[in-house]
């Protein structure tokens, strides 16, 4: 197969700009929830859990008011182990916290999760109330854990669904755990004002962890474990957001232009507000002023952006001039929004945006979070953000030239991750590729010069390895190929690295190649930016 050709020197990297968003908004984060440890579920006795719809965008809880309702005339949940439903009819328009949505359908996972919006979640959560569980009950779309463990309804038990117009719910009877040590029969019960409730008649001792609770999703903040037996009666009080300002990883902050910063979650009275800015951060919790879960992240000692907002999202354009003296300079950033009824000043707080300014467009290289197996089908390990004004026709992965020499490597056929790497574009079950938000399809890569893939069909995986380091499919260097990888689109996915640290800043070293269609190539260096961190700018 034919190969676009890559040049062994190292170019000059460029002074790449970024945005780099930290810390956590207010109002308090749409999540609520109780871990469990081994054998500690205590939520049996006491009746019910139900979540009442406070009015700010959270729940009221108390405890006891409805009890188990009757399965007859429901209908059968078909689930294997390790299974999500296909979407379930509630026969309503269920209405989420915050106004965030409504929905007419749900997903079941088998180890008792609800799924809110069908077909963006693709795990089912096993097996814990840790781990990539934990990580997708914060980081996924709006779900409820009624109790999320390691459940095998396809061994014994039945999931049932009963629904119509005056309310629908998922039971889980008699159903044990995957080691087969508990039976569990538990129910979630949605009604169309929004109410929801959580009944369990029978928990036995559970082998593994548990979860129950609420989270809206998209990336929160964990707030800790809340006791649901120690507090029958508790107000979440607003959950509107929290209050987020960010930006697109193809959206490259770069003297001589204008970065646009995006606002969202606004709450629904948030109409005027502004952009502090400052040369330096702060972390200064905010509870003692009456903005409970707000910190203030910078120091606001240059002038601020006035915000004019229509609720919910909102975007600010920052002009950067054509001044190399802006090169590498950081500008700290917070949003803050009047919002009355959120908390006692009726002031929302945003995250903190790092905006570093760059002396031109790049190509950045990234790669990113706490384990390069990552199973977060939203967002890819590895990224190549295509933000100049040429198309890319290849890049390079480069191990054997990292600077300084490592003995790591790119496990490409490791199977414990929830997708396969080698899988590329696969259609066998458990075998689906880890290319993110179709980025393999936006940016044409070219499977026809690919190496075939081990998952069995007529199927590619996207790369060639070159340079193998031990056993079978363990190579210290991945070539990509690309048809139509356009200015401003990104190109994602998730890869297994052994032989180092599994973290984003452990991949400080390797050698990215990038070669655009008019022949030209650029490459450098991995710089390690943060512990989860390190990229490079071409």
């Amino acid at each position: 197969m034919a190969l676009v050709f890559l040049p062994t020197a190292l170019a000059v990297a460029q002074t790449p700009g970024s945005f780099i968003a930290t810390g956590q908004g207010c109002p308090g984060a749409s999540v609520l929830y109780e871990r469990f440890a081994v054998g500690g579920f205590d939520l049996v006795a006491g009746g019910s859990l139900d979540f009442v719809p406070n009015g700010l965008g959270g729940y009221l809880l108390t405890r006891g008011a409805n009890g188990f309702l009757p399965t007859a005339g429901g209908t059968v949940v078909t689930l294997l182990d390790d299974d999500v439903s296909l979407p379930q009819p509630l026969g309503f328009q269920f209405p989420y916290p915050a106004g965030m949505g409504r929905t007419n359908a749900v997903e079941i996972a088998s180890n008792g999760h609800i799924y809110l919006e069908p077909g963006t979640i693709n795990t089912s959560r096993c097996c814990d109330a840790g781990g990539a569980a934990f990580r997708s009950f914060l980081d996924d779309t709006p779900s409820w854990a009624v109790l999320g463990t390691d459940l095998d309804p396809r061994s014994a038990g039945t999931v049932w669904l009963n629904s119509g117009a005056a309310g629908a719910w998922v039971t889980f009877d008699q159903v044990p755990d995957a080691q087969g040590m508990s039976v569990n029969t538990f129910q979630i019960q949605f009604y169309p004002d929004g109410r929801v409730s959580l009944v369990w008649t029978t928990v036995g001792s559970l082998p593994r962890t548990a979860l129950v609770g609420w989270s809206g999703g998209g990336g929160l903040q964990d707030p800790g474990s809340f006791d649901f037996s120690a507090n029958p009666n508790f107000d979440m009080g607003a959950s509107f957001g929290p209050l987020t300002i960010g930006a697109p990883p193809a959206r490259i902050p770069t003297i001589g232009s204008s970065f646009v910063i995006d606002i969202t979650s606004i709450p629904p009275a948030g109409t005027v507000g502004s952009l502090l800015t400052g040369l330096s951060q702060q972390n200064v919790a905010l509870d003692a002023f009456g903005m409970p879960g707000c910190s203030l992240y910078v120091h606001s000692n240059l002038p601020a952006f006035p915000l004019a907002l229509r609720p919910p999202t909102g975007s600010l354009s920052i002009p950067l001039p054509n001044d190399p003296g802006l090169v590498g300079f950081t500008l700290e950033t917070q949003a803050a929004v009047v919002a009355p009824g959120v908390n006692t000043l009726s002031i929302a707080a945003s995250n903190r945006g790092s905006i570093t300014v760059g002396d031109s467009t790049p190509v950045i290289v990234r790669a990113q979070g706490l384990d390069s197996q990552n199973d977060d089908d939203r967002d890819g390990f590895w990224k190549v953000i295509n933000a100049t004004n040429l198309s890319i026709a290849a890049v390079r992965f480069d191990f054997a030239r990292s600077m300084p020499a490592n003995r790591m490597y790119f496990d490409t056929n490791e199977v414990g991750m929830a997708d396969r790497f080698d899988g590329g574009n696969s259609t066998t079950p458990l075998c689906r590729g880890t290319y993110r938000n179709a980025s393999d399809v936006v940016t044409g890569l070219d499977y026809s010069v690919s190496s075939a893939s081990p998952c069995g069909g007529p199927a590619q995986t996207g790369w060639v390895g070159s340079n193998y380091f031990g056993g079978a499919g363990s190579v210290r260097t991945l070539d990509f190929q690309f048809t139509g990888f356009d200015p401003g689109e990104v190109f994602e996915f998730d890869c297994d690295v052994d032989g180092g640290g599994p973290a984003g800043g452990d991949m400080a070293g390797m050698v990215a190649t990038v070669t655009f269609t008019n022949g030209t190539s650029r490459s450098g260096p991995l710089v390690r930016l943060d512990p989860n961190t390190a990229q490079v700018g071409l």
